[in-house]
């Protein structure tokens, strides 16, 4: 786990936006997610208008991530090993893309220390486990 926490904060430097006591900035980011479909989510630009928010989406909490699958405003990441993978490779390149996604190169170990990390450093034995809503279809 601290192996993980060396990993967060520096090489792979998810502190940038998951930063603070709930690791989250509360900015919006793309981060590419949703970019790569025939007709992108435009996240927060539908809100603000504005084109840099095209495909922008507010910083999750990592407190209790371990609890929280499926990953990504869409649930399209099954399993945290699987979002280490998406950053890893430096998200999905479009024009808006967050400057702070870049390709990480982290080894196996690193990819396996963060993924500890995430699960035992920042989850609670103690927090209640809940099921999700359901949402409608």
């Amino acid at each position: 786990a601290r192996r993980g926490m060396s990993v967060f904060f520096n090489k792979a430097h998810c502190s940038a936006c998951h930063t603070g006591g709930n690791f989250a900035d509360g900015g919006f980011h793309n981060i590419g997610i949703g970019m790569d479909q025939d007709e992108p989510d435009p996240g927060r630009y539908s809100q603000t208008k504005l084109r840099g928010d095209f495909g922008s989406f507010k910083t999750p909490t990592l407190r209790e991530i371990a609890r929280t699958a499926p990953y990504m405003h869409d649930g399209r990441l099954e399993t945290l090993e699987k979002v280490i993978e998406f950053y890893d490779k430096g998200g999905i390149s479009n024009p808006q893309l967050d400057e702070e996604m870049r390709l990480l190169k982290l080894t196996v170990q690193e990819k396996a220390d963060l993924v500890i990390f995430l699960q035992e450093g920042l989850s609670s034995d103690s927090y209640p486990d809940t099921m999700p809503p359901t949402l409608p279809e």
